[in-house]
């Protein structure tokens, strides 16, 4: 039996941590940028579940889930995180994964597409080796909320669009080739903010130029200055806009994957998770924000989750069951769900702008520009 392992490399050189229940072999070929998965595939491992942002709220509500769930022992677990040494919680949490669960938490930094693209290869080179099950899940849940000012990513493109959008493009496309031909799911987290016109958004965009989200990509790449003073309100725009590109990527992506042959069968879909409290979001916000969202919220979202289970106040432990029955369900869901978005446990209609196929197709274009997708990197052709 294969031992269940965290091992990760620090950015420059050596190994920041290795945990080793049983003995194993090191792989030789591995580059210093990302950890490599050092496990083989046990006889009931049947997928890899993929999760970005593993460190956050909703993904350990994920995991808890899933350790709870028969899904458990069927998977490995590849969970990402940008920096897996100041993650105590997930690593306790990994810990006590049952004996049959086997797992690799690695760095993967979503501000670098060139870090992006090397995890990508890595996965695949494991999956055509043998190393790791065909992906059975792409989860994408990692995500940037700020509002302390614009910022910009290695690529020196606007952070929001760049982490939250741009690196999960590539992530997603560029090993297609690895997935379950038959049962791949990719599931996005969404939201309320994606809609500029909802509940969740009034207070944050009052001007009518701010209710479009997408006029093109070249301006969420390189937007103007945000006004002195706007600085908070701009970073929860461009949040809400970030969700609203996934929504879009969401339907461009699955037209182009039933057009595909050997890809028809994979299913993206969306999940509105609720509003959550002690997520680690909203490290940015100001101190009322912080603590409203880690120290008031948490104990209102428990009552109100008992009173209204599927309601606007969720815990994360019930949104990560939602993001489990995602990835996973065909009995309510069917076993292809495809383009759906969900808000929680009951299947829901996006915004109207998330649904404008010419806005689909342009920022499709547009994010293959801006990364440098190449027609030999992925399954699914750029062009198709």
């Amino acid at each position: 039996m294969i031992a269940k392992v965290i091992v990760y490399l620090s950015d420059s050189t050596g190994l920041s941590r290795i945990q080793q229940p049983l003995s194993f072999a090191y792989p030789k070929s591995i580059h210093s940028t990302s950890a490599q998965t050092v496990s083989g595939i046990t006889p009931r491992q049947t997928g890899t579940i993929l999760l970005t942002g593993a460190s956050g709220g909703l993904s350990r509500g994920f995991t808890q889930q899933l350790f709870e769930s028969n899904h458990c022992e069927e998977s490995f677990g590849l969970y990402t995180t940008r920096d897996p040494s100041s993650c105590p919680d997930l690593v306790r949490l990994l810990d006590s994964a049952p004996a049959g669960h086997h797992y690799a938490l690695e760095q993967l930094d979503w501000s670098s597409l060139d870090n992006v693209r090397k995890f990508a290869a890595s996965v695949k080179a494991r999956v055509a080796s043998g190393f790791l099950p065909p992906i059975r899940a792409i989860l994408i849940n990692a995500t940037v909320w700020q509002a302390d000012g614009q910022k910009f990513s290695a690529d020196g493109l606007e952070m929001n669009f760049a982490a939250n959008d741009l690196a999960h493009f590539l992530l997603v496309l560029l090993p297609l080739s690895s997935m379950d031909k038959e049962y791949g799911r990719i599931v996005v987290t969404s939201g309320a903010a994606h809609d500029p016109h909802g509940p969740y958004s009034k207070t944050f965009v009052a001007e009518e130029e701010h209710k479009t989200v997408f006029r093109n990509t070249e301006i969420l790449a390189r937007p103007v200055l945000d006004t002195p003073g706007d600085e908070a309100s701009a970073g929860v725009r461009r949040y809400g806009m970030s969700k609203m590109l996934l929504m879009m990527f969401m339907f461009e992506l699955q037209r182009r994957l039933d057009r595909h042959a050997n890809l028809s069968a994979i299913s993206i879909l969306a999940l509105d998770p609720g509003t959550m409290g002690g997520t680690g979001l909203v490290r940015s916000g100001s101190v009322m924000i912080r603590l409203m969202m880690n120290y008031v919220l948490p104990p209102i979202t428990q009552l109100a989750g008992w009173l209204s289970p599927n309601g606007m106040l969720r815990t994360p432990y019930k949104s990560g069951g939602d993001l489990l029955r995602a990835a996973f369900d065909d009995a309510e869901i069917g076993r292809h769900p495809k383009a759906l978005y969900l808000d929680g446990s009951a299947v829901s209609q996006p915004a109207a702008e998330a649904n404008d196929e010419e806005k689909q197709r342009q920022l499709w274009a547009g994010s293959v520009k801006l990364t440098g997708l190449r027609k030999e990197e992925t399954a699914l052709s750029a062009s198709e």
